[in-house]
């Protein structure tokens, strides 16, 4: 009785005007059914829920591989796959994949609150974090094996580079998303494809605790 006035609370009757009880019936038993004398009720659920479904994203087999062969063809040695509709989005979230040629170069993204949450997929990442003066503060390794997750803040001087071919991230961070100034980028660092850059990815990989950096010192 508790079901059957449940479903009578909601509109839904069963063929003879009494109360169906949903609970009891596979949906695909009532197809005969109507409600309200307009259409079968399976066919009303399924409307229903056809209406406000939205399409679930996946990172399947294929998608994945066709990433990395992204990044793998591009020249800066990585690519990107969005999974926030837009760049106004309050939460960007993207794929990413990095082979060990690229470096995302020492950068941050001032402003409040400027959280950012790496999960690694596959590979292995090295996330660097420095001071003003580009002395290493904190340096994170993220494995499948061992830590695999780090969440920091974007507003201060960051940089990643891959350690591994195929490397995969998840990363999501505060939005909205806006194109990075001079000042983003961090004046004692080489650009990427700059003169210089190759250098100081390597350095950067071998970069320990208390090490300075910046190009022309440590």
């Amino acid at each position: 009785m508790r079901r059957a006035g449940r479903c009578a609370r909601d509109g839904l009757l069963g063929a003879g005007g009494g109360a169906l009880d949903c609970d009891s019936q596979p949906l695909a038993s009532i197809t005969s059914i109507k409600v309200a004398g307009i259409m079968p009720l399976r066919d009303r659920f399924m409307g229903v829920c056809l209406e406000n479904l939205k399409m679930s994203k996946i990172l399947d087999g294929t998608r994945k591989q066709a990433l990395i062969d992204n990044a793998r063809a591009a020249a800066r040695g990585r690519a990107h796959d969005c999974l926030h509709p837009d760049a106004s989005d309050p939460v960007q979230r993207m794929v990413m994949a990095l082979e060990p040629e690229t470096c995302v170069t020492p950068h941050r993204h001032p402003g409040e609150d400027r959280w950012e949450l790496l999960t690694l997929l596959e590979g292995r990442l090295l996330l660097l974090r420095f001071d003003d003066r580009g002395v290493v503060r904190e340096r994170t390794e993220l494995t499948t094996h061992g830590t695999r997750l780090v969440e920091f803040d974007g507003a201060g001087w960051h940089a990643l580079v891959s350690e591994r071919p195929g490397t995969l991230v998840l990363e999501v961070k505060r939005g909205p998303w806006r194109p990075p100034g001079d000042a983003d980028f961090a004046a004692w660092a080489p650009r990427e494809g700059a003169p210089g850059a190759a250098a100081f990815r390597e350095r950067l990989r071998k970069a320990q605790v208390g090490d300075c950096v910046a190009s022309g010192r440590g």
